[in-house]
């Protein structure tokens, strides 16, 4: 249609409404069918271009680009402090003007890309009532106040001041009663309804009538019994009751699950049938699989259209909000262009909330501050002193501060001394040490050509290695037994750069040890290395280290790569000790006693021990760290501790 612009779709006089009811008749059937995914496609006639819904905003707009959904060049943004930093600050309008920066970077991206990214699946805002979640960095607190109000001020940021259009749309994650990641795409959530209304509904409610929220995702987890995809308050509570103006989808692969995992149906058209009734407009499997289940939820009776239309109704509502069917040009966010992402405005609201995020939790003896005129040297101490690690939903930024940085800039007339703490190590195998060959391959060889490596021990079984040769950390290749010092970052969906130095001689659950024997054939402390998924390590007929992979497949291995992976299928795991080069605790002990002060800086790697999928089994820092931290404080009494972490510590 040439004239598409002269539709009621396109006319800003007529209600919303009045512009959907035009729309769900114009729409074939497959049409609407094809908009129940996250996404809607080319309706040329209509003037309808393709576009999706989604992409992540918790702390600033992911544009990664390194999932392979969206594989492409990283396009830096501005990246906030995590929300339970900004949550820490207390501080609403700041939160709203980091929002206000998501908002424009978002619309600028778009301006840049088309496509969507305009209605984001942020804030979450899960309560953190069990402070071992492994998502603890991405939502506000324990708090429902606290969180209903920061959520709440970061959406009417994002949102902007338009009475009617969005710069930005929030979804809020996860509706509800989602606050553990071992198990949650089958585990059920049990609430009585003081707990239900109190605690985990309050501050959705608050970020959906206060906050102005447009959208709503649905959590992995069942609520008493029921998968929330299917779990009809969506309807009831979220747009009957509290009005939510426009959809709703649910979390990632969600409605096979509800077949494969919580087993609550036995085919995905009762799924999508049961979904779309109980108020969920969006579904977020494949594409294929979507659209032939409701196919098959059509025929079978399961749903009328109706059923279909008032999803698409929901959608497209949010659609016409964001200005894709702007046919006056009424939409005051159209257009914003480059000028927007992380100019110097944004960099310094994003200085200033990091700034507002620290929390001083004691201050004996007036410890702080540390005056730079009177303090002339000063110890930097720890794994987290000079590094600065991305976490799950975090943007490119361009450019990154790490404390040392920080320090140097605001004591530039003291001397600055920065030690890690931690140790480089010769791995040694039956008298021979891992060395690397011209493809960075972990081999043994003589002690001439052996390779030192830093090892970082994050405690509960994760530990990494980082080459000093070449600075990169020791990773099992996806979809191949080798193992090599190839890799930046330790930083995936899987984090195949952890490892597991297994002690021999370990006591197990039921008391009995593990090959007790060996510590006194090897004379100290021998260990077994386990990759991330539990592969052991072993040494091949050509002395590589390898895993060794029995018939099951392991968790994230990916597909085999036939030309490199040549798994080693039998054996027995290799047997390792550790010849320390550098003894990073005695170096640190060294620096403290020699500074005025001491900084020490403890914490976390983001994606190491808790994350999405993984929560942590205890709340205890490290024990390296704890041991570090009582022998520099044992070097010098003045020092001060700063934890950089995704979530508490006792």
């Amino acid at each position: 249609m040439e004239n598409y612009k002269n539709t009621p779709l396109w006319d800003n006089s007529l209600t919303v409404e009045e512009r959907l009811d035009y729309l769900v008749k114009a729409l074939t059937l497959e049409e609407k069918i094809a908009c129940l995914t996250t996404g809607c496609p080319d309706v040329e006639r209509l003037g309808i271009k393709s576009s999706y819904m989604g992409g992540e905003a918790a702390h600033g707009i992911e544009a990664r680009h390194d999932q392979a959904f969206n594989r492409g060049k990283p396009e830096p943004t501005t990246s906030f402090t995590q929300p339970i930093g900004m949550s820490a600050s207390f501080d609403r309008e700041l939160i709203r003007e980091c929002g206000r920066c998501v908002g424009e970077e978002a619309r600028a991206l778009y301006t840049r890309n088309g496509g969507g990214g305009l209605c984001r699946w942020a804030p979450t805002i899960d309560m953190e009532r069990d402070p071992r979640w492994g998502r603890t960095e991405e939502a506000y607190g324990e708090d429902p106040y606290l969180s209903g109000e920061m959520s709440s001020a970061y959406i009417r940021g994002m949102k902007g001041n338009d009475p009617f259009y969005l710069r930005c749309g929030a979804t809020l994650k996860h509706f509800y009663a989602n606050n553990v990641e071992h198990d949650r795409i089958s585990i059920s959530s049990s609430l009585d309804g003081r707990n239900k209304y109190e605690y985990y509904l309050e501050p959705f409610r608050k970020a959906v009538t206060e906050g102005g929220a447009e959208a709503v995702m649905t959590s992995y987890n069942e609520i008493n019994g029921v998968p929330a995809i299917v779990n009809d308050e969506v309807q009831k509570i979220l747009k009957d009751t509290w009005g939510l103006p426009g959809h709703v989808v649910c979390d990632g692969g969600d409605m096979q699950q509800t077949v494969y995992d919580h087993k609550y149906f036995k085919s995905h058209a009762e799924t999508v049938a049961y979904g779309l009734k109980a108020g969920v407009d969006c579904f977020t499997d494949d594409k294929e699989v979507v659209m032939a289940s409701a196919w098959e939820a059509l025929e079978k009776g399961m749903i009328t259209e109706s059923d279909i239309d008032r999803s698409i109704r929901n959608s497209f509502r949010t659609r016409i909000r964001l200005g894709f069917f702007d046919g006056n040009g009424d939409c005051p966010y159209t257009g914003m262009g480059e000028e927007y992402i992380n100019n110097e405005e944004h960099r310094e609201i994003c200085a200033k909330m990091a700034e507002e995020s620290v929390v001083l939790l004691k201050n004996e003896k007036e410890a702080l501050p540390i005056l730079p005129g009177k303090t002339e040297s000063l110890a930097l101490i720890g794994p987290l002193a000079d590094v600065w690690y991305k976490d799950w939903y975090c943007g490119i930024p361009p450019y990154s501060v790490t404390v040392l940085d920080g320090m140097k800039k605001a004591y530039p007339d003291t001397e600055i001394t920065c030690t890690s703490g931690l140790s480089d190590i010769y791995l040694v195998c039956g008298g021979k040490y891992a060395g690397l060959d011209e493809a960075s391959r972990l081999i043994l060889t003589d002690k001439e050509n052996a390779e030192a490596f830093t090892l970082t021990d994050w405690g509960t079984g994760c530990s990494t290695l980082i080459a000093r040769s070449n600075g990169k950390y020791v990773t099992l290749e996806e979809g191949s037994c080798q193992i090599k010092a190839d890799k930046d970052e330790a930083f995936s969906w899987f984090i195949r750069e952890s490892w597991n130095f297994r002690q021999i001689g370990e006591k197990k659950e039921d008391g009995e040890t593990e090959e007790s024997g060996k510590i006194e054939e090897y004379g100290k402390t021998a260990w077994y290395l386990d990759s991330w998924n539990g592969r052991q390590v072993a040494i091949d007929e050509k002395g590589y280290l390898a895993v060794i992979k029995t018939a099951e497949k392991a968790n994230g291995e990916g597909e085999e790569n036939e030309e490199t992976a040549c798994f080693l299928r039998s054996g027995e795991p290799a047997v390792f000790t550790m010849e320390t080069v550098k003894d990073g605790i005695s170096e640190a002990v060294k620096a403290a006693g020699s500074a005025q002060r001491a900084v020490l800086v403890l914490g976390c790697n983001p994606v190491i021990n808790s994350k999405e999928e993984i929560d942590r089994t205890t709340l205890a820092l490290p024990p390296f760290q704890q041991k570090l931290a009582d022998a520099v404080k044992a070097a010098n009494p003045d020092t001060v501790v700063v934890l950089l972490s995704n979530y508490p510590y006792t």
